[in-house]
């Protein structure tokens, strides 16, 4: 290489070390301009990854920063954080407030009003209507017939029902009711009792209803329903007498107590009880014809001497006096094998039989015609008594219009 070469990459060497120097001293004295957007950017991205992060807990509220802002650092090292705190000192237009508002937390909400049900108070008298023990709605009776109506009635109230509080009448048809009758016995909170009333069918034709409720010993009455001050009642069919008959047995077979050897028996029976039943067909069939006319369906206790009978209240006979009806057994019992006696008591003396008849289902059946004028002016009590002959089988007796004619 010839001097004039060395000379040349000698000269060049030096100026691009003055170069490089040059551009040295330009950055470490004059700080580079940083856009603040870029930052802000970075940190808005930031932000989102971190809440992104979290999505499934989280969504991050959409965050605003100014359009422009002047930022003078003094050393800035963006570092990316979950959470973002800005450090500079400037002042802003606005300032940008990161306020994450998680959709998935629930904001407690003011109290429900919650209505608070209260007991209603138990009254002190109240009562509730068991069953007709006699004597139904719409039960048939002759004009003048006497006969005793029982409920059966539950104690609801808060206070025992004690012997000075009666049965009283308050309004309807009085019937010949006595204004009140004494309750039996003590009947506490939840027990049940029967009360009873002695009562007179009146003489017209027609339906009547009376109503009755109960009274404590201060005299307040009480009853049925919500509010204990509703009467329970007795109504009743009265229906025209046939020319000639004094009292209709079948009419008024409600008006007798009715038992059988295993205890007291409603009336009207079902037609189903093993323990005896009584009830009234109108359109009976027998076991050698088919009648229209009133008749009792009379079944002794399902046993061996198994017996049902029924007694009537007082009658006043006259001389002349009969007692009529057809005795036997229904239809479509073949197996049928009973006995049947007419029983009277007269002015409350001995119970004395006035005959006794046995029918088994053989097509035929036993008309009665009984002269009752021994009997005449006395209050007599007349008896059914219907009784097994040996076991008991299909023994489904009937009394075909039992009535006593003048």
């Amino acid at each position: 290489m010839n001097r004039q070469s060395v000379i040349i990459i000698t000269a060049l060497t030096f100026m691009v070390s003055l170069t490089i120097l040059a551009c040295n001293l330009t950055i470490t004295t004059t700080p580079e301009q940083v856009d603040p957007s870029s930052l802000y950017t970075h940190a808005a991205k930031t932000m989102m990854v971190g809440f992104t992060q979290t999505a499934a807990f989280s969504t991050a509220t959409a965050i605003s920063f100014p359009a422009t802002a002047t930022v003078v650092p003094t050393t800035h090292t963006p570092t990316p954080t979950d959470t973002f705190t800005p450090t500079s000192s400037s002042t802003p237009t606005s300032t940008a407030t990161n306020t994450p508002t998680p959709t998935s937390t629930n904001t407690p909400l003011p109290p429900t009003s919650t209505s608070t049900l209260t007991a209603k108070p138990i009254p002190c008298n109240a009562a509730r209507f068991i069953k007709d023990v006699t004597v139904p709605d719409n039960t048939k009776f002759t004009s003048g017939a006497s006969f005793t109506k029982t409920w059966q009635l539950m104690n609801i109230g808060a206070c025992t029902w004690t012997t000075a509080y009666d049965l009283v009448f308050v309004g309807g048809d009085a019937m010949s009711a006595p204004s009140a009758v004494a309750l039996p016995r003590s009947v506490t909170p939840g027990d049940v009792v029967n009360v009873s009333v002695s009562l007179v069918a009146p003489l017209k034709p027609g339906t009547y209803r009376g109503n009755w409720m109960l009274r404590d010993a201060n005299g307040s009455r009480f009853g049925l329903g919500s509010n204990a001050d509703k009467p329970f009642w007795v109504k009743i069919i009265v229906e025209e007498v046939r020319a000639g008959v004094v009292y209709d047995f079948a009419m008024n077979y409600c008006s007798a107590q009715w038992k059988s050897s295993a205890g007291p028996l409603p009336c009207p029976g079902r037609g189903t009880e093993p323990q005896g039943f009584v009830v009234r067909l109108s359109n009976p069939s027998l076991e050698n014809r088919h009648e229209d006319e009133l008749t009792l369906w009379t079944s002794p206790e399902r046993k061996t001497e198994g017996w049902i009978s029924g007694t009537y209240p007082p009658i006043k006979v006259q001389m002349g006096d009969r007692f009529l009806a057809d005795i036997g057994c229904l239809a479509d019992s073949p197996m049928c094998n009973v006995g049947f006696q007419l029983l009277y008591r007269a002015d409350g003396g001995p119970t004395i039989g006035l005959g006794t008849w046995y029918e088994y289902y053989d097509g035929n059946i036993t008309h009665l015609i009984l002269d009752l004028s021994p009997l005449a002016g006395r209050s007599v009590e007349f008896t059914l008594v219907v009784f097994t002959n040996g076991e008991y089988n299909q023994d489904n007796a009937f009394w075909l219009l039992p009535h006593i004619r003048r």
